[in-house]
Parts: structure tokens; C-alpha cells; sequence
């Protein structure tokens, strides 16, 4: 049997994660089928975000470096929320070693890079 992970990297590189198990029921699974492009661009974001970056970064950094280069609109309540996706979104990301690669710890939190796309 072919599991597939959490995320998946397909052949043009970009990252696509996969939220309802094929057990769940399809409710569940029309759910995931309904968010599943959002949440799957969120990361990709963060993912080129960290591509750019000259320096590893941790969570907090990459979700403001993400609003910085796609913007966080809206009141202090909505910008907040939208920095903490991008910091939600950067953790499965970090946790995808094809990904990214750990670099240290940086004022007590891990630092991250992307690996070299082969």
C-alpha cells in the first residue's frame, strides 16, 4: 500500500498537503477538498518567503517576513490573525525535512533555511 505524507512535494516543486484521510467521512473530506488550495498556498508562501531569505528564520520571523512581502490588511484583530497563520503554516513546514533544514537557535527559537531544490 502507497501512504502518502502529510505533505507532498509534486513534480513542479510546489507543496501540497493532503488534510482528510481517504477513511474519513465525506463530510470530512469535502471540508479538507474545500480549504485545502488556501492552505496549501499559505505554505508555498511561506516556503518562498524562506527561499529569499539570506538568513535562517524562525517562526515569528518567516510569518512577518510573509506579511511584509504579501501584506497583512485589515484591524489589529485580522492582522494578528494573519500573522499567526503564516507562523501555523511555517512549523509544517519546517516539520518537511525535503524541505528545510535546521540551522540552530536564534533569542531561544529554532531557525530554519530551505533546502536547494535538486
Amino acid at each position: 500500500m502507497n501512504y502518502r505524507s502529510l505533505f507532498d512535494i509534486e513534480p513542479d516543486g510546489t507543496l501540497t498537503a493532503h488534510i482528510a484521510r481517504s477513511s474519513d467521512p465525506i463530510t470530512s473530506q469535502q471540508s479538507a477538498a474545500r480549504i485545502e488550495s488556501t492552505r496549501s498556498e499559505t505554505q508555498q508562501r511561506c516556503l518562498d518567503v524562506l527561499k529569499k531569505s539570506p538568513v535562517p528564520l524562525c517562526a515569528n520571523s518567516l510569518a512577518t517576513a510573509c506579511c511584509n512581502e504579501y501584506g497583512c490588511e485589515g484591524t489589529a484583530e485580522q492582522k494578528r490573525k494573519i500573522w499567526d497563520n503564516y507562523r501555523k503554516r511555517s512549523h509544517e513546514i519546517f516539520r518537511t525535512a525535503e524541505l528545510t533544514e535546521e540551522c540552530g537557535v536564534s533569542h531561544g527559537s529554532r531557525t530554519f533555511k530551505a533546502r536547494a531544490s535538486k
